[in-house]
Formats: C-alpha cells, structure tokens, sequence
C-alpha cells in the first residue's frame, strides 16, 4: 500500500507550530520551558537544566523535525561520550515511528551511527575524538549533549562546520564544574547565545519531597549541581575554583611590568 504522507496543511503546521508537531510524534504536552526549547530560532541556544528534566528528548525531537521538513539536510549530534549522542539517535528514532504514516520521508538508513531518509537528510552521531569529527560541512543543526562535560578542543573542531551554511548550535547539558567552553560562553557569551535555565524546583514534575531526599543522598554541593543548575568544584579538581579566582588580583601592580625578559 502507497503511503498517504502528511497533508499540505498538516505539513504547514508543523513549519509553524513545532509543538504540534512534538505532539504528533508521541511526546507529552511540553511545559513552558519544554515550549521554548521546541520554539526558539537562536542560532545559538544554550540549555543548562535539572538532570532528568527531558532536553535529549526535545533536542531530538527539534533534530527530526529540522531533518524532515527540509530536503537533503544534515544534522550532527556530538557528546562526550558516543554512546551519549548514539542514546539522542535511538530517541529521533522512537519519535519519528510515533509519526507512523503522517511522517513525510521514511528511514533508508538505520544504525548507531546515523540515520538517513528518503529526502536525503541525514542526523549522524560524530565520534567523541576531536581527530575522528573532521570531514562534515554545512550542517543545519549541530547538537551537543551534556556541553559542559565536552572538551574545548571537540568543540572547537566543530565550530568552523558551520562557518558557510550558518547553522544552528544546541547545547544541552545540567551543570559541571566553572571551567570550559560552556562554562565560558553560559557566563560571558552575551546576547549570541539565548539561554534556557531549569532547575528542578521549577518543574512540577519533580516530587518536592523526593527532591528532599535527593538532597539528603546526594549531599549539598552534587545536589546543587545535578538538580539547580549550579557549577561548581568537580570531583577531579586540584583546587576550588573559588581559591583560584581569589589567587588574582588585577589591581596589583605587576613585578616585571615589561616582562620576566624585559622587552
């Protein structure tokens, strides 16, 4: 049997409304944060939220409608881990067979590492090695899954993929330590970054006395920084990153103002 496809109209409203179509592929009635996430156009967006808030899940519901609605587009997905972006693909997947019939192009390539369609799009999982992700150009959308724990350098190889199309950054991620690229561009990107906080208190989904017992289990400075969206000193840090804000000291006259060799 032919497959009937999405109506013209059906097409439409989703180019114009994207949580109608996050509603067609099976996700719940998105929240206001979850709104926003689905409905913002940055070419930068920045998303520091609560662990188990649910960013994979709208992230990858913006990758399959961004693959969808536009032939012969490419999406990356880049984590610190593959088995992170592979997890971001396995929901893209999920999502687009909620669709069933309405979806308008079908999976001609389906594994861990990529999916492809029958527009010729294509979501690709990049490997987690700065050496292995160079190749790709032009990408509509580059999705990175828990940015803050990315290193600088995987981060930095992709950045110039977007140099001639001008695409789309996504960065999801709950908080980790005060140092980074994400760290750097959530606290002194300014206005090319729009930015999207959530903390758990601020999700009515989250039991506040389940929160309370997380608080307990965790101990204060993990729960803050897995639920609150706080950064903070991490397990492998030498030395807090308060102590070594205070080592500076910009208004002190320097010793060798022209250097340790003189100019």
């Amino acid at each position: 049997m032919r497959r009937s496809g999405p109506s013209t109209e059906r097409l439409l409203a989703w180019a114009l409304d994207p949580v109608l179509f996050a509603l067609d592929c099976g996700l719940p009635d998105p929240d206001i944060h979850q709104q926003r996430i689905l409905r913002s156009e940055a070419p930068q967006l920045g998303i520091l939220a609560s662990r188990q808030f649910g960013k994979t899940e709208y992230t990858a519901n913006v990758a399959l409608r961004t693959a969808l609605l536009a032939a012969a587009t490419l999406v990356l997905v880049l984590a610190r881990a593959q088995r992170q972006a592979i997890e971001l693909l396995r929901r893209v997947s999920t999502q687009l067979a909620a669709l069933g019939g309405l979806a308008p192009a079908t999976l001609t390539v389906d594994n861990a590492q990529s999916l492809e369609f029958s527009n010729a799009s294509r979501i690709v999982s990049l490997p987690s090695t700065e050496a292995n992700i160079r190749g790709f150009s032009s990408p509509a959308l580059i999705a990175i899954d828990e940015a803050a724990r990315v290193p600088d350098d995987l981060y930095h190889a992709v950045r110039p993929m977007l140099a001639i199309g001008r695409g789309r950054v996504i960065a999801l991620t709950s908080a980790w330590g005060k140092f980074g690229w994400f760290y750097g561009a959530w606290t002194e990107g300014g206005a090319q970054w729009e930015r999207i906080e959530v903390r758990a208190d601020q999700c009515e989904r989250f039991d506040p006395a389940w929160l309370a017992q997380e608080r307990a289990a965790l101990g204060e400075r993990i729960f803050r920084r897995e639920y609150l969206c706080e950064f903070g000193d991490v397990d492998e840090s030498v030395f807090a990153a308060d102590l070594v804000d205070r080592a500076f000291d910009n208004d002190l006259e320097p010793v060798f103002p022209g250097g340790v060799f003189g100019r």
